[in-house]
């Protein structure tokens, strides 16, 4: 899983470095192989200095700000 989210975020600097986002229902499923993923890859990645790690609503705030459609 945790490969998996490194490859979600090396494609997205391949491609233009478009937001990524990655969800978790918090949960123990396969003894928390997910959650345990998630937390180390923001506890590697939002420190550094070409990543920020935002709220959905700064998300939503800065696709706004630069005209980024809204989903009907």
């Amino acid at each position: 899983m945790l490969a998996t989210y490194r490859q979600a975020l090396a494609e997205s600097r391949a491609n233009g470095n478009p937001p990524l986002f990655l969800g978790n229902h918090f949960n123990r499923w396969n003894n928390s192989v997910y959650s345990d993923a998630l937390t180390t890859f923001v506890q590697e990645t939002c420190k550094q200095p070409d990543v920020r790690c935002v709220s959905n609503r700064e998300l939503v705030g800065w696709l706004t700000r630069y005209g980024v459609p809204k989903a009907s």
